[in-house]
């Protein structure tokens, strides 16, 4: 006798009750409490919908009021009370194991509502092979919930064209209708890792109402990647007035407002360094907001942070420190900067920068080394800068064409020096070689041999020919 039968009966079984002890009352009650009474009960507990199986009444209720069943008391050759014993493991005494078993008996007798649950422990269990094998055995085309659950499926096993073939298919039908808000959210997803931004960004939106923190985090990334930040700042906006504040947040806020309005970024910045967790490499948020101090022109708020940097060995902290002394017109201290870097790690920029230190120190000779260094190691060109330390085209032509390994850089520069008339006439006046001359002395530097014929008829060396002017040294006729 059960007691689901004895309190269906309580009039005839009354003397029973009587004569049980107090503990097996409390429990008997506490039984009776906990037990479904109404087929409603079960539906809205284990989200079921028994509504084609109102003449198993009974049996449902008497199987989900059981912590254990007795197989012996069913007819295990109904494919309909397998069905329910396979929503009992389901649901109820979950246990995929037995469900699965039930299901499969119960549609192997002709229940094809088993198909759906099946399939979900096979994808639970990601066997998806055998997933696939009963979704597409009982996959019937116009169905739009077959066809939502198969491209759901596809999308577990990462096969992304077929997910978006039968979402697509799906979404036709449920368009517009928030019953099944996931469909939205994977296609977005399959669009985003196809950088198909637009798109991605249409199912977002449709998928928003359902959570609206976390979508407004995606939208935002991905007009990001467009550029639209106006758009972009619309969510976070949404995401600063209704999301948690936390770490991630900041730095996220802080890196977006980097690009799109930069005098916000160090508020969050700010924000960050204050909520970050012991595990996070902090050296790189000093640094991105020593950066941001320094596109802003606040140098000495840069500074300060690029100083905190240095304590975290972060790339190329030195040569930052460097310009802001070049900057602020320390030049020594630039130079001690840009020394350090060079030791390190230099960057292309470190030995054009130390020249600027030189030069800031009118040390002409060291700024010349360096730019040169620049140069020949092919990290920046300070072609500029070596211009105006020579003041004159031609020397800089010598200077550049007595190097003997030349590179990219340095033959740019000798074919920019090269339009120059007073350097075409040095390379064109070679002809006039020391053969010619190779008695006759410099009538300027007493010391060279003769090389130079000028057009006036008189003579020079190499050396002194780069110091004159347009003139002729004696008679001033001009030969450019």
């Amino acid at each position: 006798m059960t007691l689901i039968y004895l309190f269906m009966n309580i009039k005839k079984y009354k003397y029973v009750i009587c004569v049980f002890p107090k503990k097996m009352i409390s429990f008997i009650f506490f039984s009776l409490l906990n037990m479904f009474h109404y087929i409603s009960q079960i539906e809205e507990k284990y989200g079921i919908d028994f509504s084609e199986y109102d003449q198993y009444h009974n049996d449902i209720l008497n199987i989900f009021n059981l912590n254990k069943l007795k197989l012996n008391e069913y007819d295990l050759n109904n494919s309909n009370i397998l069905y329910i014993i396979g929503l009992y493991y389901y649901r109820r005494n979950i246990n995929y194991n037995k469900a699965k078993y039930y299901f499969s008996l119960a549609i192997n007798r002709g229940n094809n509502d088993s198909t759906d649950y099946i399939i979900s422990i096979y994808t639970q269990m990601n066997d998806y092979n055998n997933a696939e094998k009963y979704s597409l055995k009982y996959f019937i085309v116009d169905d739009p919930y077959k066809n939502m659950c198969l491209g759901l499926l596809y999308f577990e096993m990462q096969k992304y064209n077929n997910a978006e073939k039968y979402l697509l298919y799906a979404i036709q039908y449920y368009n517009g209708d928030n019953t099944y808000p996931e469909i939205y959210e994977k296609l977005a997803i399959i669009y985003e890792l196809n950088s198909d931004f637009i798109n991605a960004i249409k199912y977002y939106s449709l998928y928003f109402n359902k959570n609206k923190i976390e979508t407004s985090h995606k939208l935002s990334k991905l007009y990001c990647k467009l550029n639209k930040f106006e758009e972009a700042n619309k969510y976070y906006q949404i995401i600063i007035e209704h999301g948690q504040k936390n770490f991630s947040l900041y730095l996220e806020l802080a890196m977006f407002y980097q690009n799109y309005n930069i005098y916000c970024a160090d508020y969050y910045y700010l924000l960050a360094i204050k909520h970050c967790p012991n595990d996070y490499s902090i050296g790189n948020i000093y640094f991105d907001l020593a950066t941001v101090y320094f596109k802003t022109q606040s140098y000495y708020e840069s500074e300060k942070y690029f100083k905190l940097a240095c304590a975290h060995n972060i790339p190329s902290v030195f040569e930052y420190l460097g310009i802001i002394c070049l900057k602020l017109n320390d030049y020594l201290k630039a130079e001690e900067y840009f020394l350090i870097q060079i030791n390190n790690n230099p960057t292309d920029t470190s030995y054009h920068n130390l020249g600027l230190a030189y030069l800031g120190q009118q040390n002409k000779e060291l700024a010349k080394k360096y730019f040169l260094m620049s140069i020949e190691l092919h990290k920046l060109n300070s072609f500029i800068e070596l211009k105006s330390i020579f003041n004159n085209d031609l020397k800089l032509y010598i200077y550049f064409d007595n190097i003997k390994n030349k590179n990219l850089f340095i033959n740019e520069n000798i074919s920019l020096l090269m339009k120059n008339k007073k350097v075409l006439i040095y390379k064109n006046k070679l002809s006039y070689s020391i053969e010619k001359n190779n008695t006759d002395y410099c009538p300027i530097c007493f010391d060279t041999k003769i090389s130079i014929m000028l057009n006036c008829g008189h003579t020079i060396c190499f050396e002194c020919f780069p110091n004159l002017d347009d003139k002729c040294y004696y008679c001033r006729e001009h030969f450019i």
